[in-house]
C-alpha cells in the first residue's frame, strides 16, 4: 500500500507499531509452545528437570509482559481535546490518573501471578512444605482485586440503568428495574464464581481432602462452557431466524488414563503453532508485500513518499470547529 499515491493518506508510524506487535505475539507464542513441551514432558516422567528449569520460558514470557505491558499501562491515552485551555488541562490530568491507575492495576496483576508460579515451584521442588490452599494465596489476592473491580463496574452499570425504556419509552416497573439489576451482577460475577469454585475444587483435591476424580473437580469448566455453547446456539437461531423443538449444547472434558500429556496438550500446540506461524511468518510478509509498487504505477508508485499525520495538508470549510493537523506549505 506504500508504493502506491493512495498510500501516502495513511499514517507511516503504524509500520513501527505492527513490527513491534508481531515480535511480541511471534515471542510470546514460541516461548509458551517450548513452556507446554516441557510441561508434558515433566509430568510423563520422561525427563527429571527441575520445575524451576521447566517454569523458565513462563518466566521469560513474564519478563516480556513486563518490560512490554507496564510502560504501556503508565502512558496516558493522547486524544485530542478541544475547548478552553483549562478544560484541555483537565482532561490531560484526568488521563494522567487514569493511567496511573491502570498501571498499577497491571503491575499488581503481573507481580502476583509471578508470586504465584514461584510458589508452585518452590512447592513441586519440595523447597516448601506448604499446602495448596497457602499457595494459591496469590491467586486469591488477585480474585479479590477482581471481585472489587467488577463490583465498581456493576454499580456504574445500575446507576446509568434510565428510568424509561429506551425500546418502548415508557417508564419501567420497580419489576423490570430488578430483573435489569440482577441481569447486571449475574453477567459481572458469573465468570468470577467459575474461577473461584474451580480453584477452590482443584485446592482440595490437591490437599486430598476431595475424593472425587478429576473429572468431577473440573465441573465448573464444563458449565463455563456449555454456557458459551449455548449462547452461541442461541446467536446461530438468531441469525438463520430456525425454530427448533429441541436444542442442547453439551461440553464434556475427557482424560482418559494411559495418555500422556504430550496428546493432552495436542489443541494447545496447534493453536499456539498457528499463531505462532501467522504472526512470525504469513503477517510480516504479507506487510512486505505492501511495499512493493504495482506494475501499473511502475517508477513512479516507488516514488510516493508517505506524509506523516502531522505534516499533511487537509481542508476545512471555513467557520467549522474541526481540528486539523498544520499545513506544510509546499
Amino acid at each position: 500500500m506504500s508504493g502506491t499515491p493512495v498510500g501516502a493518506l495513511f499514517d507511516p508510524d503504524y509500520t513501527a507499531i505492527l513490527c513491534r506487535c508481531f515480535m511480541a505475539t511471534s515471542l510470546l507464542s514460541g516461548l509458551l509452545i517450548v513452556f507446554c513441551a516441557m510441561l508434558s514432558v515433566r509430568v510423563d516422567k520422561s525427563d527429571r528437570w527441575a520445575w524451576g528449569t521447566v517454569f523458565v520460558p513462563l518466566w521469560l514470557v513474564d519478563a516480556v509482559l513486563l518490560i512490554w505491558l507496564v510502560p504501556m499501562a503508565f502512558r496516558p491515552s493522547f486524544g485530542r481535546t478541544e475547548g478552553a485551555k483549562t478544560r484541555r488541562e483537565s482532561k490531560q490530568q484526568r488521563r494522567a490518573r487514569e493511567a496511573r491507575r491502570r498501571g498499577i492495576a497491571v503491575t499488581c496483576y503481573l507481580v502476583l501471578c509471578i508470586v504465584f508460579q514461584i510458589l508452585i515451584v518452590l512447592r513441586e521442588d519440595r523447597h516448601i512444605l506448604w499446602s495448596a490452599a497457602a499457595v494459591f494465596i496469590p491467586y486469591w489476592a488477585l480474585e479479590a482485586i477482581n471481585f472489587i473491580n467488577n463490583g465498581a463496574s456493576a454499580l456504574a452499570d445500575i446507576r446509568d440503568i434510565p428510568a424509561d425504556d429506551p425500546a418502548t419509552g415508557v417508564a419501567m416497573s420497580g419489576r423490570e428495574r430488578r430483573m435489569l439489576q440482577a441481569a447486571i451482577l449475574v453477567n459481572a460475577y458469573w465468570w468470577w464464581c467459575i474461577r473461584v469454585s474451580l480453584a477452590l475444587l482443584i485446592v482440595l483435591k490437591l490437599d486430598g481432602q476431595l475424593a472425587t476424580g478429576w473429572p468431577t473437580v473440573f465441573v465448573p469448566a464444563y458449565l463455563a462452557t456449555v454456557r458459551y455453547l449455548l449462547l452461541f446456539l442461541v446467536a446461530w437461531l438468531r441469525l438463520r431466524a430456525i425454530d427448533h423443538a429441541e436444542s442442547r449444547a453439551q461440553g464434556k472434558l475427557e482424560n482418559p488414563a494411559g495418555h500422556s500429556m504430550a496428546v493432552v496438550f495436542v489443541p494447545v500446540f496447534i493453536v499456539l503453532s498457528m499463531l505462532f506461524c501467522c504472526t512470525c511468518c504469513c503477517a510480516p510478509c504479507l506487510f512486505c508485500l505492501q511495499h512493493v509498487p504495482t506494475d501499473e504505477m511502475g517508477e513512479n508508485a516507488a516514488r510516493v513518499v508517505m506524509v506523516p499525520f502531522n505534516r499533511r495538508i487537509t481542508y476545512a470549510p471555513l467557520g467549522s470547529n474541526v481540528s486539523t493537523p498544520t499545513a506544510v506549505k509546499v
